[in-house]
């Protein structure tokens, strides 16, 4: 039984849904393909078939893609999936200098933490903010290759149980999530463990050797 598109596809966006459906995986992918307004991302300059396989996985993963070339400007492309199922096309262009806003949706930022962002390319800690009516926890980083401040949701990054070969404690868990940074012996070596925002995963960085 041949699936069913939703009435809002155009020709042209059918085409393209066909041709791109056996890089839709339902096991992997929270986003599915035939639920996109992809006449969205047309009307707003994105030649649909520029979106290649890795695009395409990052796009119906919820993450952002690399940098995509529009007539106008480079851009970034991201599909928005919120608790409810609700998909929101974004299109994020690159600037040539970065701008700090003076708010994150509800959430005033202190020129401390402005700083913070300037400085470290991140916030150093996970703020609570309002979304459409519903709380979430996001962590503000910049994006280097726009220039453009953007958040990774909290709520939905994994932690695993261990990192590089070391147990991770509920203490350790909590405070990665609360965006601090924790500490972890490897190798005779202290390394700063914390979540890199772009990608939602652990990455570390060497503080010191220790004298044993």
């Amino acid at each position: 039984m041949p699936i069913r598109l939703s009435t809002y596809h155009s020709k042209y966006a059918e085409e393209f849904i066909k041709s791109n459906r056996h890089l839709y995986n339902p096991a992997k992918h929270i986003i599915n393909i035939n639920k996109v307004d992809w006449d969205d991302f047309a009307y707003k300059g994105v030649d649909l078939y520029e979106i290649d396989k890795d695009m395409m996985d990052d796009l119906l993963s919820g993450r952002l893609t690399n940098i995509i070339q529009l007539k106008y400007c480079d851009v970034k492309l991201r599909i928005y999936k919120d608790e409810h199922g609700k998909l929101t096309n974004i299109v994020i262009p690159a600037n040539s200098e970065c701008y700090i806003p003076d708010k994150i949706f509800n959430y005033t930022l202190s020129a401390e933490e402005k700083e913070c962002l300037r400085r470290r390319g991140r916030l150093d800690k996970s703020i609570q903010v309002v979304v459409e009516q519903s709380k979430q926890l996001i962590l503000p980083f910049i994006d280097e290759e726009t220039n453009q401040v953007m958040h990774r949701c909290m709520n939905q990054v994994k932690i695993p149980k261990e990192f590089k070969g070391v147990k991770l404690t509920l203490e350790h868990i909590r405070n990665l999530i609360g965006g601090g940074d924790i500490y972890i012996v490897i190798d005779k070596t202290m390394e700063r463990v914390f979540i890199d925002p772009k990608t939602g995963k652990l990455i570390s960085e060497i503080e010191e050797p220790l004298p044993f």
